[in-house]
């Protein structure tokens, strides 16, 4: 005898199966206009790091007068680790995160920049109004003579990182060793074609991140797992950072400390999905990484194992260990 189910019970049954075979979410490589013209601007005008191949490449691609404003205003632009130009939050992060297609929406995006700087010192304002002039008048011929060369340079790196991806398993480590769900879909890497030897791996929004895309690629597979791992922890370690940041700060020791153990405890949980040490460590060497994660493996055989309570404690340890 045939059985009837209830046409409830199949749409239950098709949710059901709908979730369990919806797509996990992957790290994707892929690139933007924003991204490149905030860097082919900082590139050029020399702020930050060097690129001599790029700025050999596209010479003449920027007005003298516009890099010599750039250069002019450049401690307003320039950013760093932790330590930021009064400009550089909306002139590279907030423009690079942006979706600006012409000339107008760029001069629109400019003007709201300006009119948020209202209340800032008049020195800041006279730097937003000249930059700001610079990042409209030169966007458009970007985007025709410019941006074109840039994306065909581009699009074989692309497929090549996103192919060793593949079928890549970084989310699900990372929520299995930090025991938490990561609730964003893919998350993506954007390329820069200008700026090699200027700061790569900054984040744009909950998942999106920037990289150059020349890097070596052991380096950029290893970087990929550690800046996921930094976006997985960051709303939960970043009140406690600031916290630290400023406690250490009054007590008259390096306010870097919280950042170089935060950048450690990625690396920790790197090399334990990695099943050895990752290629990321040896790039925060300047952190202090090696005693950082020493005391991780020191804390973790004590019994703790909750990420923010390792966190914590670590920075309290470190510093005592540096008064010893």
């Amino acid at each position: 005898m045939q059985h009837l189910i209830p046409c409830a019970t199949i749409a239950i049954l098709l949710l059901v199966n709908l979730a369990t075979n919806a797509a996990t979410p992957k790290i994707i490589i892929g690139e933007a206009k924003e991204i490149n013209y905030v860097t082919h601007l900082y590139t050029l005008a020399g702020i930050g790091g060097e690129d001599a191949e790029y700025c050999s490449s596209y010479a003449g691609t920027l007005p003298k007068e516009a890099i010599d404003t750039l250069s002019h205003y450049s401690t307003y632009l320039q950013f760093g680790r932790t330590v930021n130009g009064a400009l550089a939050g909306p002139f590279f992060f907030g423009v690079a995160s942006e979706d600006i297609p012409d000339r107008e929406a760029m001069e629109a995006v400019v003007e709201r920049i300006i009119a948020e700087s209202a209340s800032q010192p008049d020195g800041v304002k006279r730097a937003c109004r000249a930059v700001g002039n610079v990042y409209v008048d030169n966007y458009q011929h970007y985007l025709d003579s410019v941006y074109p060369r840039v994306k065909r340079q581009l699009a074989g790196r692309i497929d090549t990182l996103n192919a060793m991806l593949g079928e890549n398993t970084i989310i699900a480590d990372w929520q299995r060793v930090l025991g938490r769900k990561w609730e964003y879909g893919d998350y993506r890497f954007l390329l820069f074609r200008a700026g090699e030897n200027s700061p790569s791996f900054n984040d744009l929004n909950k998942n999106t991140n920037t990289l150059y895309y020349n890097i070596e690629t052991d380096f950029a597979m290893a970087m990929f797992s550690h800046e996921f791992g930094i976006f997985m922890m960051r709303d939960t370690i970043m009140p406690i950072f600031m916290e630290m940041r400023q406690k250490l700060e009054e007590d008259g020791r390096s306010p870097y400390i919280p950042w170089n153990a935060f950048e450690s405890l990625a690396c920790w949980y790197g090399c334990k999905i990695a099943g050895g040490e990752s290629a990321d460590v040896k790039y925060f060497d300047r952190a202090d990484v090696h005693t950082l994660m020493e005391i991780y493996n020191s804390l973790e055989k004590e019994g703790i194992t909750d990420f923010p309570t390792l966190y914590r404690t670590a920075i309290a340890r470190y510093v005592s260990q540096l008064e010893e």
